[in-house]
């Protein structure tokens, strides 16, 4: 029986050639479309999905309307953040960060007191200390209480080994 059915199948695969190419075409562009859009889901689904509470950050952007285009950006006024507090009693904590690109890194080295130099390209930002309250980084050393003391920062442990 299933001998049969095989045989009806190329038979038919035979005298069709062009319609089967076109249907396995098809079907192999549908299927790809299918796993593509299934690893863009799960990227999005899985990016930060660390942090404790993630279904209660949110993040602000502003809306640049200008003449050409409507875009948005990242950044926001600074005193937003405070203005926000104020005004929603339910928000729990802001924080506000601002990235630089270009930042000289002075670090004092050694027992004759010289500075070491360090201009960085990769980028530093900057941030408040509520930053920790909203999201749960893991310290390799040290506390996060570090960045309220003005001359403090906090690096990655790839950023550290290169001082």
């Amino acid at each position: 029986m299933i001998r049969n059915y095989i045989k009806m199948a190329l038979r038919n695969l035979m005298r069709n050639r062009r319609s089967f190419f076109v249907n396995m075409i098809g079907l192999v562009v549908g299927f790809s479309a299918c796993l593509g859009i299934l690893l863009v889901l799960s990227y999005e689904q899985s990016y930060d999905n660390f942090h404790a509470g993630k279904d209660r950050i949110y993040r602000l952007v502003r809306e640049d309307k200008k003449v050409e285009a409507k875009g948005y950006g990242a950044g926001i006024p600074f005193p937003m953040a405070s203005a926000i507090a104020a005004e929603y009693p339910q928000v729990e904590a802001t924080a506000q960060m601002y990235g630089e690109r270009d930042v000289q890194v002075i670090v004092p080295s050694g027992p004759d007191g010289a500075n070491r130099k360090f201009l960085e390209a990769k980028g530093v930002f900057f941030t408040t200390p509520q930053f920790f309250k909203i999201f749960n980084f893991r310290m390799k050393s040290g506390t996060t209480d570090a960045i309220r003391e003005p001359g403090t920062a906090l690096l990655t442990e790839d950023y550290a080994s290169q001082f």
